[in-house]
């Protein structure tokens, strides 16, 4: 409840007015029950003239009985028992309006809890810091984002009737039950103890269990994800039974623990069933030997048993909820941990506006580790404005990490960078990122339009659109569907050749002053990359480039050149000075060569 109260309080008004229609269901379905005393004593053939006003406004009994026998009087029995049919049905049309308006009420704070949830899930992905999502697999955050969030939804339902329906039920019951017979009254409340104790023992560890549960739902939708993005490789290698075995074992293991905390939380509801008909029965034979001894008149009796049924009922609907909401604890808990991750500053932001005449990026005595490894040290390059460099390097010696420390999309540990000599936590974040485009080595473009793909949310105008397109190669199998056209799972519908020409037309749409690349040509065959090395000539026209690649073609005519080897910058140079002083180069060059 405390972690959803941020959630609620932003549809108090609602919530309020659902916890009153709740309020006053509970209190009509109770004052209909004291109603079946005059039904009873008609049929028992009381004799009502001998009934006398009460003593005391408190004694139910008698107060019912002699306004019941007035109105007989005034009338007769039948014209009595049809004006108390007529007053029951009204109280039982006010009930159910009033339940479905606490329903009415509900279902927008239900909704809007889980939109909001959903909201703060997905602001928390895009502002988590690189290193926070290295530790969490895409099919965890997916579960997160689905399986949980449902089950918080549910949880919310459970809880309102836990909360403020159940209760106020149970209480108003107790109290009429204590009205009409305090001996029977806590015998009742005794047996109704034990049977609490025994279905509160179903509950232990169903938390934990349930958050295991998750946990495994998590590690499914990995296991899904990585056969999806992985088929044609799966295919190509004939190991589509090795992951359907795997698969297979892990949903095993899902299947038999999640039947587990179904079959437990299931049992809650027949379980307290059968205690409540045994509690029933129990009261039953001990009320009827009071009517027997004239103890308790029978139709006193009767609304005894009508205020015991309705404490029962909501008992069990509190035993069920008490399962989901347990689960739907689990699911919270996992909710807030990822998004306490991502509310938490992302990196340092100062209030000083990126200088548009910078003269040059430095990073100077930079180190960065990650969980406990050294990655980068003491890294010291320069990149002036309007220049070209390169960093090449073997696989694994932290060049793509250097590019993310160059971008901000983490910061070092030590070290600086700095603009101009200003220190970069000083520049606010946002104005800062917004001169970089970027190119990868696997082109990521987004479900929805190419339009969209390249103006990424800015006003572009088409002709800009249609224009970086024809810069980038990409107008031709554009033309045949305009810009419109959408785009479905990272652009399958595309070639990898075509999807990194779109990529670079939207660094070109952009209108960055820095472009960083890396490995942008590594996935493509000889067509392709001729035709987006092309589009890269265009689009580093006038640009500060910043580039990770293996292809010499590409990187030999920059202005410098940054050998990295173990996390550190070991050489620099120009492609001519490289080639006929450093080994590391040379030997990186003849890889691609075969000298």
């Amino acid at each position: 409840m405390r972690q959803l109260l941020p959630y609620l309080g932003k549809y108090r008004i609602r919530l309020i007015l659902s916890i009153l229609f709740n309020f006053l269901t509970a209190i009509f379905t109770i004052v209909s029950i004291p109603l079946v005393i005059p039904f009873f004593q008609i049929l028992f053939g009381v004799n009502i003239s001998e009934l006398s006003p009460p003593e005391n406004i408190f004694d139910l009994d008698a107060g019912l009985n002699y306004y019941f026998s007035r109105l007989i009087v005034i009338s007769d029995k039948t014209t009595a028992l049809g004006f108390m049919c007529i007053v029951l049905l009204i109280i039982v049309i006010f009930r159910n309006i009033f339940r479905y308006l606490s329903v009415y009420f509900l279902i927008p704070v239900r909704n809007g809890v889980v939109k909001d949830i959903r909201n703060d899930l997905v602001s928390s992905y895009l502002n988590m810091p690189l290193r926070e999502y290295r530790k969490l697999s895409k099919g965890e955050l997916l579960s997160i984002s689905s399986h949980d969030v449902v089950e918080v939804e549910w949880s919310v339902i459970r809880m309102m009737e836990l909360l403020f329906k159940s209760p106020i039920l149970i209480i108003g019951s107790l109290i009429l039950m204590f009205w009409i017979n305090v001996k029977l009254s806590l015998i009742a409340i005794g047996l109704m103890l034990v049977v609490g104790i025994v279905l509160g023992g179903l509950s232990k560890n169903l938390k934990a269990k349930s958050a295991k549960t998750q946990a495994l739902m998590a590690l499914l939708n990995a296991k899904v994800e990585g056969i999806i993005s992985g088929i044609k490789m799966i295919k190509s290698f004939g190991a589509a039974s090795h992951f359907e075995k795997k698969f297979s074992e892990m949903n095993d293991e899902h299947y038999k623990k999640n039947n587990q905390i179904l079959r437990r939380r299931d049992l809650a509801s027949p379980l307290s069933e059968l205690l409540g008909v045994s509690l029933v029965v129990i009261l039953v034979w001990y009320g009827a030997k009071m009517v027997i001894a004239y103890e308790m008149r029978p139709e006193i009796f009767f609304a005894f048993i009508f205020s015991f049924y309705n404490v029962i009922e909501p008992a069990k609907s509190l035993s069920t909820a008490y399962y989901n909401v347990q689960k739907g604890l689990a699911s919270m808990e996992r909710i807030q941990a990822v998004i306490n991750i991502g509310s938490k500053d992302e990196l340092p932001s100062g209030n000083t506006p990126m200088p548009e005449n910078w003269n040059n990026i430095k990073l100077e005595n930079l180190c960065y580790s990650y969980e406990g490894q050294k990655v980068l040290s003491d890294i010291n390059l320069t990149i002036p404005r309007g220049k070209s460099i390169a960093i090449v390097g073997k696989s694994g010696v932290g060049k793509s990490t250097l590019l993310d420390m160059i971008m901000r999309m983490d910061d070092a540990e030590s070290g600086s960078l700095t603009i101009d000599n200003q220190c970069v936590n000083e520049i606010e974040l946002m104005t800062y990122r917004e001169n970089f485009s970027f190119l990868s080595q696997d082109p990521i473009l987004f479900t929805g339009s190419i339009e969209e793909n390249l103006s990424l949310g800015k006003n572009i105008e088409n002709s800009a659109i249609l224009e970086a397109l024809k810069e980038a190669n990409a107008d031709k199998f554009i033309k045949e569907k305009g810009i419109y056209t959408d785009l479905f799972g990272n652009g399958t519908n595309y070639s990898m050749g075509q999807r990194q020409r779109i990529a670079i037309a939207r660094a070109i749409a952009q209108k960055r002053p820095i472009l960083v690349i890396d490995e942008a040509t590594t996935a493509l065959d000889a067509e392709s990359e001729q035709l987006v090395l092309s589009a890269l000539a265009k689009a580093m026209r006038d640009k500060t480039i910043i580039m990770v690649s293996h292809r010499f073609s590409l990187i030999k005519n920059v202005d410098i050149i940054y050998v990295m080897q173990n996390g550190k910058i070991v050489n620099y140079g120009t492609h001519e000075e490289l080639i006929s002083s450093d080994k590391i180069y040379k030997e990186l060059l003849s890889y691609q060569t075969g000298l």
